[in-house]
């Protein structure tokens, strides 16, 4: 009688351990299901965002004495042409923006032959892990294409700037100095990241995320490459 109370109660024990199991299963497949939803969503949303980007740049013309710049979010972010108040300022930043995707779209920008470009890529680069010398690969290539396409434009290649959500900025300097290396008579070279470091880092004062820049932070680009736009 004994040996038989205490077959039933392993028992019991062992259909209320099958039953909280299948329910933790049905939770943590149903949980996974709606994490991939959400990464999905927003995988897309960025994608759309970006192709909506590039589709409305596809449609729109640059012209032979037109300032392109050229870039990603920090580029994006900012009101261009009412900053140096020129009209013939054009914004082609996208926020995300890597070397690969300026690569991509570069046509869109040199079939126009604008008489100026000012370009600043790499940081997504690096915050996706991407190899320095793959970066430089693609920097070299995006340069020779615009020599090529638009032999006239002259290029201003700015620096990477500092940058506080990446654990060092010791590639982003090698970068820049390779970047200076690269220069030409109509590849002009400007060092903006010794005008925003400090202690290795992106001064609070300019930023709001670490990343990005604010009103001031632009107020000091735009002082910084006044005389080349101009």
């Amino acid at each position: 009688m004994k040996k038989r109370n205490i077959i039933c109660f392993i028992s019991i024990l062992l259909n209320i351990f099958f039953i909280f199991s299948g329910i933790f299963t049905i939770y943590k497949n149903h949980r996974v299901q709606i994490l991939q939803k959400d990464n999905i969503n927003k995988n897309f949303i960025k994608n759309a965002y970006y192709l909506a980007k590039q589709s409305q740049f596809e449609t729109l013309n640059i012209n032979s004495g037109d300032i392109v710049f050229l870039g990603d979010s920090l580029t994006n972010r900012s009101q261009w042409q009412e900053l140096f108040n020129n009209s013939h300022i054009k914004n082609r930043g996208i926020d995300g923006d890597t070397t690969s995707g300026i690569l991509n779209r570069l046509n869109t920008i040199t079939r126009g032959h604008p008489k100026k470009i000012f370009l600043m890529i790499g940081i997504n680069d690096l915050l996706h892990k991407q190899d320095t010398a793959y970066i430089l690969s693609n920097y070299e290539k995006i340069l020779n294409k615009i020599r090529t396409d638009s032999p006239d434009t002259i290029v201003y290649t700015e620096s990477i700037l500092p940058n506080n959500n990446i654990k060092s900025n010791r590639d982003v300097k090698f970068l820049n100095n390779e970047l200076q290396k690269l220069s030409s008579s109509k590849i002009i070279y400007i060092d903006l990241f010794d005008r925003f470091v400090k202690y290795d880092k992106l001064p609070g004062e300019y930023t709001y995320d670490g990343t990005h820049l604010n009103g001031l932070g632009y107020s000091i680009w735009k002082h910084e490459i006044n005389k080349y736009v101009n």
